[in-house]
């Protein structure tokens, strides 16, 4: 990595703001510093060699910005897409090294999240086909109050007994009571 690739893309833009200005400068302080002098051959090749030079490090600060911009691009459509596995490389020292490191960190928590939340849904399910299968009646519900699940113990207890809960809920229809609120039978 050359010493200009690890300078900040605004140390980069002052750079070649300073190397723009400097022929200008040199010229003025020649004619400043001297009365009658007329530009020569030297002067003329030290403000085009200024010149030449202050593009190539504009040129250079150019691509390092449109390469980062397309890298980061790239990074952030891979975790649009859900794609967590993308590496994403902060090559550069700089701002855009440190954005895309910030988003390689934010990857890496996404796909911890997702993992822990992958063992817990295989975690919940192996409860729920467990539950499935014991004897006694098992219903849940989350914290409104919506049942949730309902064990097969407990959905042959409610299809067995419709006539007698209908006594009490008239309305009470035991295919319905998945996603319903429970407080229905008070």
């Amino acid at each position: 990595m050359s010493p200009i690739s690890r300078l900040s893309v605004g140390r980069k833009l002052a750079m070649s703001m300073l190397l723009l200005a400097a022929p200008a400068a040199y010229l003025l302080v020649r004619y400043a510093t001297s009365s009658a002098r007329a530009v020569t051959t030297a002067d003329i090749v030290a403000v085009g060699a200024t010149l030449a030079l202050a593009a190539a490090v504009a040129v250079s600060v150019a691509r390092h910005v449109v390469e980062s911009l397309r890298t980061t691009r790239r990074a952030v459509e891979h975790l649009e897409s859900g794609d967590l596995g993308n590496a994403i490389e902060a090559p550069a020292g700089d701002e855009w090294g440190a954005l895309l490191a910030s988003l390689g960190r934010f990857q890496q928590g996404l796909r911890q999240r997702a993992e822990r939340e992958r063992a817990a849904a295989a975690g919940d399910q192996q409860a729920r086909a467990a539950l499935d299968k014991v004897a006694i009646n098992v219903m849940l519900a989350d914290l409104d109050g919506n049942i949730t699940y309902m064990n097969e113990a407990v959905t042959e207890m409610f299809r067995t007994r419709t006539d007698e809960i209908r006594k009490q809920i008239p309305q009470f229809d035991p295919t319905k009571m998945l996603g319903g609120s429970f407080d229905r039978f008070h």
